[in-house]
């Protein structure tokens, strides 16, 4: 796995924790031949299909998941990034996967694109169900209040296993994003309304 993809996935993860977005436990390994990022399995789990989720019984916490979506420009979250884990119900539990394209991964790039929220053309379809805007927001909201002091914590661990030594530059990004989070939701949410 390069460098990019897992300093995005350590990012997106450790951001995911922050705010509440439902992500599986993970880890990194490394062997001879480089490291990866590992997701703890998720019994029973299904992709996202908008006809088979019934009700969703973690709606606040898979709102979350566009504001993270927005924060670390994640413009992959297909219908196969996303998993559906059934209850007996009827229902299901949302939980998000694979943060590797997400362009915190490449923070140089990322910063000359300036405060712009991901393109959601190709946003798995019927996701999210409507009425989740405020949830959305609500985890934004919280992803701003997120300290520098954290923020630099966070850069600093997922720098040291993605081997990426501009710990500063990350860090920087990483505020920069954390501080737009209500805008980047906002603006994230109107373009993923806006879809045909």
């Amino acid at each position: 796995m390069g460098c990019e993809s897992l300093l995005a996935e350590a990012l997106t993860w450790l951001l995911a924790q922050r705010i509440g977005a439902p992500v599986p436990d993970a880890a990194w390994c490394e062997d001879g031949s480089g490291r990866s990022w590992l997701s703890a399995w998720v019994p029973h789990a299904k992709h996202w299909s908008v006809q088979t989720a019934g009700v969703i019984r973690n709606s606040a916490e898979a709102a979350a998941i566009l504001a993270l979506d927005a924060v670390v420009c994640n413009e992959a979250r297909h219908g196969g990034n996303l998993l559906l884990v059934p209850d007996d119900r009827g229902g299901s539990v949302v939980v998000a996967i694979d943060g590797d394209e997400s362009l915190i991964g490449h923070p140089s790039e990322l910063a000359k694109r300036g405060v712009v929220p991901p393109d959601p053309r190709i946003l798995a379809r019927g996701f999210p169900p409507d009425g989740w805007r405020a949830d959305a927001l609500a985890a934004a909201v919280r992803c701003a209040a997120i300290s520098h002091t954290d923020l630099a914590a966070d850069a600093a661990e997922a720098c040291a296993v993605a081997r990426e030594p501009a710990v500063d530059a990350v860090t920087r990004l990483m505020v920069q994003r954390c501080a737009h989070a209500l805008v980047l939701t906002e603006s994230y949410l109107s373009l993923v309304e806006s879809r045909s």
